[in-house]
């Protein structure tokens, strides 16, 4: 993913080259991930969700959040995707193609 504008390129290209990859990534993941699936702050992206669920909720850690985390990871999907539902819509197509 690249950023959208100027400001946001500069901004990632600073955490590259202060932070390494691994951490401008992530960084890009999260913003990603929060705006397609627009999380609130209390759901968590897909990279932070938990195995399994807890039946007190929590961060990352709901029902909702554990099945879509599953099922990415079932169709061999990244937990880093910018937009996961529409990666597993796309997923799901082409597999029906296929079949």
């Amino acid at each position: 993913m690249r950023a959208m504008g100027e400001t946001e390129r500069e901004h990632y290209d600073a955490v590259l080259e202060r932070e390494g990859w691994v951490e401008a990534a992530t960084r890009a993941a999260y913003r990603a991930q929060i705006k397609s699936s627009g999380l609130r702050p209390w759901q968590a992206p897909l990279f932070e969700v938990a195995d399994e669920v807890d039946e007190a909720g929590g961060y990352g850690r709901t029902a909702e959040e554990v099945a879509l985390k599953r099922r990415v990871l079932e169709l061999g999907l990244s937990l880093f995707e910018p937009d996961p539902r529409a990666a597993i819509a796309a997923a799901e197509a082409k597999r029906r193609d296929v079949a």
